[in-house]
């Protein structure tokens, strides 16, 4: 799994683990500080909007990155039209 297969909400979020991205291979998981054993994949996948509460998150959300504004306009325009 090491990309989505669609636009996700992740790749704007500060929490994502970019160290971890850098090296990601087939058989590794993407994981963040919400979901520090992996993301869900009905989050990574794009489906869902982590913006709004998921079980296990722990209150931990969505959280814009310096320099995410692409990324989420791309989700949520990508989202808005599926």
């Amino acid at each position: 799994m090491s990309e989505a297969s669609s636009p996700n909400i992740c790749a704007a979020c500060d929490r994502l683990d970019r160290t971890q991205q850098a090296s990601l291979r087939d058989e590794d998981i993407p994981r963040c500080t919400a979901f520090p054993t992996g993301i869900p994949g009905r989050i990574w996948e794009g489906g869902f909007d982590h913006r709004n509460r998921w079980p296990g998150d722990n209150g931990v959300r969505f959280l814009l990155r310096e320099g995410g504004d692409f990324d989420l306009k791309f989700y949520e325009d990508f989202t808005s039209t599926t």
